[in-house]
């Protein structure tokens, strides 16, 4: 082992061509008011085609999914590297076979499956807290016109992210696991065809808006992490879509929880460390993360400030596990 970890110390340098500084918790980020949330969303949130939305708009939410990394890489000596290229050199190679610096992360699978109905209801209350009229899920969810769109199954793997080189604030993503709010579906296939579906999805429902929204979780150093890659895209009805794709906006930094979540954490050789996470800690802390972090999301798209009821207002509602919330009615029907 001694031998194997001198030879990952020659290939550190293409490990790291520039690393992440790794992501703040909660508390630090200070995200304790409105003006707090309108005053960092730039710091946390950047826009693509620059989204615009109306407010009192009728809005209909056709993808809603958590990305769960289960597996992820850091660089040596716990860096977190832009680009890391480290697993194509042959000391890092070796290094990563032998399980240095890999992270499987443990989580009950029926906690990873309630996460994005959670999310999701904390998304469309601060949507209806913006003053836009949400079109119920079962509603949205018989549409013809998403019906004829791949979909993942839930808990199904990424293809293809175990092989990209690009790194995050929370180490770099090697197994990314996908699951959907239901009845809504995880909808697969070329971006353009789903967002030419959730356009005609829009026109059928009566809606000025559809849509699609992403958001990854994970964990980093005992502690939930909502992270950067979460998006949240704008398709406007009509199929009136822009050149370069709809417009959208997306997390550019991850947030951590205040508290620790996993219960133990042991190295296995080949495998690296497994972090095994407590699932009723990790669902009470990722509903708190996102009350804040989505509330940025919203106010980053041209038109929408920050939800006047956020959790970052002040009133953080932590959401104990196993809770069971009753659909609020907004506009035309409930969530």
């Amino acid at each position: 082992m001694r031998s194997l970890a001198i030879l990952t110390i020659g290939g550190s340098a293409l490990s790291c061509g520039g690393c992440f500084v790794g992501p703040d918790h909660l508390a630090q980020a200070k995200l304790t008011n409105e003006h707090a949330l309108a005053e960092s969303k730039d710091h946390w949130w950047a826009a693509a085609n620059a989204p615009v939305m109306t407010p009192h708009a009728r809005v209909a939410v056709v993808e809603f999914s958590v990305e769960f990394v289960a597996v992820k890489k850091l660089g040596l000596f716990g860096t977190r590297p832009i680009i890391d290229i480290q697993d194509y050199s042959f000391s890092g190679g070796a290094a990563h076979l032998a399980g240095i610096g890999r992270e499987k992360i443990i989580l009950d699978e029926n906690a990873l499956l309630a996460l994005p109905g959670d999310l999701y209801h904390s998304f469309i209350d601060q949507l209806a807290a913006c003053g836009l009229d949400i079109i119920s899920m079962p509603t949205v969810a018989d549409v013809p016109a998403l019906s004829v769109i791949d979909a993942f199954e839930p808990g199904e793997s990424l293809a293809g992210i175990f092989l990209s080189p690009t790194g995050s604030d929370t180490g770099r993503p090697k197994e990314v696991r996908i699951y959907p709010a239901a009845p809504l579906r995880s909808l697969r296939g070329d971006s353009a065809d789903i967002n030419a579906a959730a356009a005609r999805a829009a026109d059928a429902l009566d809606a000025d808006y559809a849509l699609r929204v992403v958001v990854r979780l994970g964990a980093d150093d005992g502690y939930a992490s909502i992270e950067r890659e979460s998006h949240i895209t704008v398709i406007p009805r009509s199929g009136v879509l822009e050149p370069l794709g709809p417009p959208r906006v997306y997390a550019v930094r991850s947030l951590l929880s205040d508290g620790v979540v996993a219960d133990d954490a042991s190295f296995e050789l080949l495998t690296g460390t497994v972090s095994t996470i407590n699932p009723a800690r990790y669902r009470q802390e990722v509903c708190t993360l996102a009350e804040p972090y989505l509330a940025m999301g919203i106010a980053s798209i041209a038109g929408l400030a920050p939800p006047i009821n956020s959790a970052a207002a002040g009133m953080v509602r932590t959401h104990p596990p196993g809770f069971a919330r009753a659909p609020a009615a907004t506009g035309s029907g409930a969530h």
